[in-house]
This record gives C-alpha cells, sequence and structure tokens, in this order.
C-alpha cells in the first residue's frame, strides 16, 4: 500500500464524518496481491476481504467477529483465550 493511497483513505474516512482517524505501520513495502484473489474476488476492499478471510477459514460471511460462535477460535486471528499464571 503507498502511502498516497493510506492518506487518501483517512481523508475518505474522515469526509464521510469519522474523527479518530490516522494510519499506522510502514507503506511503499514491495509485494502483489496474489492471482487468485485478484481474479476471484472484485477489487473494492470489503469484498476482497471477504475472499481473503474466507480462504483463510473465516466462518461467517460476510465477516461478523462480533456475532461468530467461533470467536475463540478463530482460525484468522489465531486467537485462543487462556490464562497464564
Amino acid at each position: 500500500m503507498t502511502r498516497e493511497a493510506l492518506d487518501r483513505a483517512v481523508e475518505v474516512a474522515r469526509e464521510a464524518g469519522l474523527k479518530n482517524v490516522n494510519w499506522s505501520g510502514r507503506a511503499d513495502l514491495p509485494g502483489e496481491i496474489p492471482e487468485a484473489t485478484a481474479s476471484e474476488h472484485d477489487e473494492n476492499g470489503a469484498k476482497r476481504a471477504g475472499g481473503i478471510a474466507k480462504r483463510a477459514g473465516c466462518v461467517t460471511l460476510p465477516r461478523d467477529c462480533g456475532s461468530c460462535q467461533a470467536i475463540h477460535q478463530c482460525p484468522i486471528k489465531g486467537y485462543k483465550p487462556g490464562r497464564r499464571t
């Protein structure tokens, strides 16, 4: 993702009324979208993210982590609740 694209995403979010919007992390890293992702799913964000989530093992599509029965064993997040003492 380019810095310009990330800055534009923040701008769009603010134009939509969000107030506490920023981006962080590393931009302009080399890479490419795997061909299966690009051809199997639409190029716009939500559909692409849904396709990636589905391939990663998401069982709730459209993705809704808050109401998912597998939230504590999510294959995407790798979240395993536990107690360490």
